[in-house]
């Protein structure tokens, strides 16, 4: 199965805030053992911000977007469980809008909800379903 990778955008932020989080820790840990002066300033808020990225990771290897010649199975935030589409190698038309991807196939009408991801994921989403399926 194809896989279109998302959350980049949202990945390197959340590890910017991680380094930000352990930057803060590293100058705590070093006023404490050394006599720079720096002081002690945000040692919660490091922890807190390292804690976040951790978190984060885990959230974003729930979701995903695959699919193949017969199938598109997809995972976004706020769903419960994922969600496939069974297709066959005929032509179908692939469109999109404020809500989503949509894709008509042998009259059949299926909608891609892209609520939970950014403008970039989407059109990312829809180039590479065009792409694949034309």
């Amino acid at each position: 199965m194809e896989h279109v990778k998302l959350f980049k955008r949202r990945k390197q932020l959340s590890i910017a805030i991680g380094v930000v989080g352990f930057l803060f820790i590293l100058l705590v840990i070093l006023d404490r053992t050394t006599e720079l002066g720096i002081g002690e300033h945000f040692p919660l808020m490091g922890f807190i911000f390292v804690i976040q990225m951790f978190l984060n990771f885990g959230n974003f290897k729930k979701y995903f977007f695959q699919f193949d010649k017969q199938h598109i199975k997809w995972r976004f935030p706020g769903m419960a469980e994922p969600k496939v589409i069974c297709i066959s190698e005929d032509s179908m038309d692939i469109t999109t809008n404020w809500k989503g991807v949509q894709i008509n196939h042998e009259d059949q009408y299926y909608e891609i909800l892209t609520d939970g991801l950014w403008k970039g994921e989407k059109k990312l989403i829809y180039k590479t379903l065009k792409q694949y399926y034309s």
